[in-house]
């Protein structure tokens, strides 16, 4: 049997309409959120991450976190009792073959009936598999060189983004080419680089429209999109709000 540091608490299914936020929250343990359908801004700490479906969110214990359901949503949530400096990621993205929604599916079995579950039996080997995971996704920091392209390409996101960033100028900075940048963030993040910019400029923009009273105008400029409709275009596609009722609705 697998010897484990780690020990289940409990794990379950949710589901939320677009509005019905989960309020400010910490737990005395690790909380490790899979999100299988929507889309959220998720507050952890000091950081603010914007899910997507196949994306699981680790908040180390004591960490207060949230969500604002952009969208009707659907997650797993699970709660692990695991040393605080447990080195796992604070974001990690599913493979190709599903390991992690069948982890997480695995470990809501059993929550829901630890006695009878069939695999209850598996469940140090399923939290040992759950573990290797995140650890082996934590350690690939500098493993393959299109990895390594990918996050230059997302730190140049997080630094041009209010510019005007092509995907062309991006690749010319790796010495790349554009078609291998595309690959590469295919590969490593199941979405093409105009979108990791996109999704980059979309949360300053919103954070701005949350905070501040900026024209439309300033925001759109200053989170690198072209005009007021091209920002509202998708601000709404990403919120389901007009930027004027997204703003209205951080009094709510």
């Amino acid at each position: 049997m697998p010897n484990t540091r780690f020990e289940l608490l409990y794990a379950a299914s949710y589901r939320a309409p677009r509005g019905q936020d989960f309020p400010p929250h910490r737990h005395t343990c690790w909380e490790l959120v899979f999100y299988r359908k929507g889309n959220i801004e998720a507050p952890i700490g000091d950081e603010i991450f914007l899910t997507r479906p196949g994306l699981l969110l680790c908040t180390p214990p004591g960490i207060v976190h949230s969500e604002r359901a952009l969208t009707a949503y659907a997650n797993d949530f699970i709660a692990l009792q695991a040393p605080a400096d447990t080195p796992w990621p604070r974001a990690v993205s599913d493979d190709a073959i599903g390991t992690l929604s069948y982890l997480c599916r695995a470990l809501v079995a059993h929550s829901r009936n630890p006695e009878k579950n069939a695999e209850s039996a598996m469940l140090p080997f399923l939290l040992a598999q759950f573990d290797h995971f995140l650890l082996s996704r934590r350690e690939e920091a500098a493993p393959r060189s299109g990895e390594m392209q990918v996050r230059a390409a997302e730190q140049l996101f997080d630094e041009l983004f209010a510019t005007s960033l092509e995907m062309r100028d991006v690749a010319a900075q790796l010495n790349i080419a554009p078609s291998a940048l595309r690959a590469h963030f295919a590969c490593f993040r199941g979405y093409s680089p105009s979108e990791g910019l996109l999704r980059v400029r979309l949360q300053h923009a919103l954070a701005l429209l949350r905070s501040s009273d900026l024209s439309l105008q300033q925001v759109a400029t200053a989170s690198g999109f072209y005009s007021p409709s091209h920002l509202s275009r998708h601000v709404k596609t990403a919120t389901g709000y007009s930027p004027g009722q997204w703003r209205q609705s951080k009094q709510l």
